[in-house]
């Protein structure tokens, strides 16, 4: 991993004015558990913006 990397850098998430959002031309990426790599809360903590 990256040093400063964050899940707002893996594949399907999009990062637009310190906003995330799901990146619709990208299927969503699976665990082996089945969980996604990123989970929903991740997306919506906040309405998805950071003050950082």
């Amino acid at each position: 991993m990256v040093s400063g990397a964050n899940f707002r850098d893996l594949p399907g998430v999009l990062v637009k004015d310190n906003k995330v959002e799901w990146d619709p031309k990208v299927d969503g990426v699976l665990l082996a558990s089945g969980k996604p790599l990123v989970p929903h809360y991740a997306m919506t903590f906040v309405r998805g913006t950071s003050p950082k």
